[in-house]
Parts: C-alpha cells; structure tokens; sequence
C-alpha cells in the first residue's frame, strides 16, 4: 500500500468514525431513496441501552442546523431496545413502510446525497451521538440504506425498526429488477476468507424456558451448499445441536453469544448472533365472550416483541396452538378469538383452567377469575351477557308493578309512593343477597 493509499484509508476512517458511547445511536439511514427524495428520508434511531430516554427537546442536527423534533400523542419517551423513525414526512413514510409499529418523529431537514455530518443531540445541545456517512458505502438512489452493522456503516436493505440487514442486492440495480431476497429478515453476519458466507440474525429474542427455532443459510459464491452441509450450534451457555435448523431453549435469562460453524465443499465458516433471554413477560389478561364468542387476551409487559410460534392455550384439558410466526408486539394487549383458533363455544365459569403453555409443555402463566358465588355464575353460564341485563331489567320492573299496584289497593294518598320504594329496597336487599 502506498503512502497516498494508507491517507487515503486513514481519511476515511477518520470521515466514517462513529463513536458508540450513549444509548441511543444512530442505526440506519435513507439518505437517497430511489427515485424522487422529496418527503421520503429518514433516519431510524435505537436505544440500545438498559433504560429508557426521554427525547423531549432533542435536536437532529443536519447541515449545521439543529431541528427540532414532534412526537405524535407527545409520546417523548423511548424504552429499552426500542427503535423510533425521524422523518421527513412521517404520513408518507407510513404509508411507504405500513409495517412500522413504532414511533415516528416529524422533523424538518434535507439530507445530502454527498454525505454531511448528522448528529443527535440532547436539550443541552450536547452530541449524543453523530458520524459523517458517505455514499461510497450504499444507499445510492438504489433502493438501499445505510445501516450500522456489527460496528460498521454498509449497505443494507431498509429495516426501520428492526435488525438491519446487510443487502445483496447487486450494485446499481434498482430493487425492481434485483434479485427477490427470500428472506429480509436475516443478515450475512460472517463471511470467511473461502467465499463462504453463513447467513443468519444478528440478533434476537427469546424467552427462558420457552423452545425457539434457530435457522442459518449458507452460500458459497452466491449459490446455495449442498443439504448434506454440516452446522454445529454452541448457544452460549453449554449447550450444543447440530443441523440447519434445530430447536432450542435457554434456562436462564441473559445476553449470550450463539456461535454455528459450517461446513460445506471442503470449507468452512463461522456465524454468531446475540441471543437476548428474558422470562416471561406475557400474561393472560382477561377471557372474556362477545359476539365472536370466546377470546383469551394476552399482555406483553416486555419492550422487546415476543415470538408466541408453537404456544398453545389450555382450556381445562383441550389445548388449542398457535401457528407459526405470531409475535405479540412489545408493550402491546391483543385479543386471540376463539373462532379462529378453535375455542369459540368453550364456556368459561369459575372453575375453568385457562392456561398459557410453552411449546415443550411447560405452563407459563394461568388465568385466575374474579371470585364469584355460585349463583351468579350459574345465571350468567347458561344466559348469554347481554340477556343477563334483561333479567336484571325485568325483575326490578316486576316487582315495582306489584309493589305500586300492590300499594295502590290500600290507599289512594302518596302512602303507596313511599311502599314502593320500601318494596323496591325489600327486592335489592334479597337480590343482593343472592350475589
């Protein structure tokens, strides 16, 4: 390398240095979106750190220019693990990435598709994080992003809010015409010397206790190895498996290293992942019936979303699973109807066990109902909810008739106004008596 080269590759360096010293970071870029840039850039940011940032009166500065930042709802605070989108126009950007459940920050600004220095900054105005990107590395009017990966800027397919991942898309080739990638969501995380390339996530989130199914994919020279390939696992914390796709659970919640050799051809390479364990953060909320008939409502308290493939329902001794790929957003309640899932006619009383079981059998959690006396429940078990109400109407208008036309044959003074609301006392106090 000549002395020209190496100030050259120092100058870029120099010119692409990120330093990694807060929570939030800067973890993907669309500078120049292909076709017109008008309205269509963004920048996503992620906290990756262990509590939460509140962002009221952050600036994201650009071109010299500290821009001030909306949130919607004045939802200013980030959680751990949580990805936000600072947008140019945050109703184009959702209606370009309809996928995105997370935050998405109005601001005013104009990115460079020279490359300029881009930084966030706090309500002291002090750098929170920053770099000076350029478009030598991708993001180029081609459909592709910048995207930090691993420690460094590359060229990556647009991922707001989740894991980027590395593009390979072929360069100056519009996304139209580029070959179909079959599965965005998972990163080249290492390629070996051998042109080897294993393929999988860089980083994901499990529960303790709970099996999760692990995948890799292997090229070599951009073709698919032979099936017979070997894969060994380590997971990081003692145990092994081997073969493309296994099946695994953590004991113990914690951030391990997952390490999976390959070998295929007379090569071999090596991939790794983080794997965040966390005990269980979902609970059954509430069962309940309406005019879908049974549903079990779940909560997830986490700030990480969960993979619930292969989670089953216990409804006393009947188990109903879900299929594969339903996650359960992070901090979000969803309903599970009984008609699609096959519970719909089950009839919940008191003395129902309904239960929220791992894919290895294991229970997770068991809904508990309110305390109820039997008589209450043996009305509402055979009358559907809004007949109940009725009863309840009718009875209370049955017994002021009687009592009015009751009173009304001993006197015809406002004595009998005076019976009916003692009757009407009389009739609640044995009604609820009853519950």
């Amino acid at each position: 390398m000549t002395k020209r080269s190496k100030l050259l590759f120092i100058f870029f360096i120099v010119l692409l240095a990120h330093t990694r010293v807060h929570a939030l970071i800067i973890s993907e870029i669309m500078f120049d979106p292909e076709g017109s840039d008008t309205d269509r850039e963004w920048v996503e940011v992620l906290n990756e750190g262990s509590d939460s940032v509140d962002l009221k009166n952050w600036k994201f500065s650009e071109g010299g220019t500290n821009h001030g930042l909306a949130f919607p709802k004045s939802i200013t605070v980030l959680s751990p693990g949580e990805y936000a989108v600072i947008a140019q126009n945050p109703t184009k950007f959702i209606n370009e990435y309809p996928a995105f459940s997370g935050t998405v920050i109005d601001s005013s600004f104009s990115l460079s598709n020279n490359g300029e220095l881009i930084a966030l900054k706090d309500g002291a105005l002090s750098v929170k994080d920053s770099l000076t990107y350029a478009p030598s590395l991708g993001g180029s009017d081609d459909g592709t992003t910048l995207s930090f990966m691993n420690g460094a800027w590359v060229r990556g397919d647009p991922t707001p809010g989740s894991a980027n991942v590395l593009s390979v898309k072929p360069v100056g080739v519009p996304p139209s015409t580029a070959p179909p990638i079959t599965t965005p969501s998972i990163a080249p995380t290492s390629v070996s010397e051998s042109a080897l390339n294993v393929i999988m996530p860089q980083d994901k989130t499990v529960v303790a206790g709970a099996d999760s199914e692990f995948a890799v994919r292997v090229t070599s020279l951009g073709k698919k190895v032979p099936e017979n390939s070997l894969f060994t696992w380590s997971f990081g914390d003692g145990g092994t498996r081997s073969g493309r796709s296994v099946v695994y659970h953590y004991q113990y919640p914690g951030v391990y290293t997952l390490i999976v050799e390959a070998e295929a051809d007379g090569m071999a390479a090596t991939g790794r992942m983080k794997v965040r364990v966390i005990d269980s953060t979902v609970t059954i909320a509430n069962v309940g019936n309406d005019t879908y008939g049974t549903y079990i409502e779940l909560k997830n308290v986490s700030p990480y979303e969960v993979d619930l493939s292969g989670w089953k329902f216990g409804i006393d001794s009947a188990l109903y699973q879900l299929p594969k790929n339903t996650f359960i957003a992070a901090k979000q309640t969803v309903k599970y109807a009984g008609s699609i899932l096959g519970f719909a006619s089950s009839t919940i009383t008191a003395t129902t066990s309904v239960r929220l079981i791992y894919p290895n059998q294991t229970e997770v959690t068991k809904y508990i109902p309110a305390t109820t006396t039997p008589t209450f429940l043996e009305k509402v078990a055979t009358t559907p909810i809004r007949s109940y109400a009725k009863i309840v109407r009718s009875e209370i208008q049955g017994s002021l008739k009687h009592d009015v036309s009751t009173s009304t044959t001993k006197s015809t003074s406002s004595t009998p106004t005076i019976e009916s609301q003692s009757g009407l006392r009389a009739w609640m106090k044995k009604f609820f008596s009853r519950l």
